[in-house]
């Protein structure tokens, strides 16, 4: 009788082991299946490998632009929140020269652009 009942406890608990298992896998897989779902479900036009990566060779002080997804937007920085603010006598066609901040720099004029043809 000791053995049967001995017996019956191994079956019982290689079989609780197996339950918690497979409990431990089925919610590994909710989480996967569930990142996947929230990755979907925000897309950006870069899929859902994240941002591209930029290597800039100047570093932005301000850091860079990003786009509306929070993905940096090539080697571009970004403005100062206080630039100064420039009056000018005259107009620019082509706007003012800015800094590589997006501040304006004095009244310089920007050029007009190359048009190659």
């Amino acid at each position: 009788m000791l053995l049967i009942n001995n017996h019956h406890r191994l079956k019982w608990s290689s079989l609780m082991i197996a339950v918690v298992i497979a409990t431990a896998l089925l919610a590994a897989s909710m989480l996967v299946i569930t990142s996947n779902v929230q990755a979907l479900t925000h897309p950006t036009p870069h899929g859902i490998h994240g941002c591209p990566t930029y290597y800039c060779l100047i570093p932005c002080k301000y850091g860079y632009k990003t786009d509306r997804y929070g993905c940096q937007k090539r080697c571009d920085c970004k403005p100062r929140k206080d630039c100064p603010q420039i009056y000018c006598l005259i107009g620019c066609k082509y706007g003012y020269k800015k800094d590589r901040y997006g501040c304006q720099i004095a009244c310089d004029c920007n050029e007009a652009p190359q048009v190659s043809g």
